[in-house]
């Protein structure tokens, strides 16, 4: 009976590894794939980018009222947390992909031709990175909620 409990903790362990690879190489991939900022007013163009241009000039989104990229900051965190096959707190995870979720909203966007105007920024990028953050807050949900491991246990 031991045997088997170790053998679920170890597959426990590879899995929470392998979601922790997952969401890595899926931010690693958004950072080289298409995104576009997607004008909301006429008279704009549309701008192509990369995921690069997001995640070097990401942290200036307070200028654009856009507090997305912050969101990478937890998110590395509960990466590093898989990793070392521990899952993130609820909470951690909650957080990060809500203030990541924010980056679907418009944000100003400055262009020196057209002017300033508020956009969308859409693409395969965006859904990418998003999508990492999903991933870690799943196994963070379902000890929580599917398991209960966040509950404190009654006493008999």
């Amino acid at each position: 009976m031991p045997e088997t409990q170790h053998q679920s903790a170890r597959g426990e362990s590879a899995l929470l590894v392998s979601l922790g690879l997952l969401s890595a190489g899926l931010w690693a991939a958004s950072i080289f794939t298409d995104l576009g900022f997607y004008p909301l007013f006429h008279g704009s163009a549309y701008s192509p980018g990369t995921g690069w241009t997001l995640l070097i000039w990401g942290w200036l989104g307070p200028t654009g009222l856009s507090v997305a990229w912050y969101g990478n900051i937890p998110l590395l965190i509960c990466i590093a947390m898989l990793l070392g096959s521990r899952r993130p707190g609820l909470g951690l995870a909650t957080v990060s992909l809500g203030i990541a979720a924010s980056g679907l909203l418009p944000m100003y966007t400055y262009d020196m031709v057209p002017g300033s105007t508020w956009s969308l920024v859409r693409g395969p990028a965006v859904w990418l990175w998003l999508a990492s953050f999903v991933i870690v807050w799943l196994p963070a949900a379902h000890s929580r909620w599917v398991t209960g491991a966040g509950q404190p246990h009654k006493k008999l």
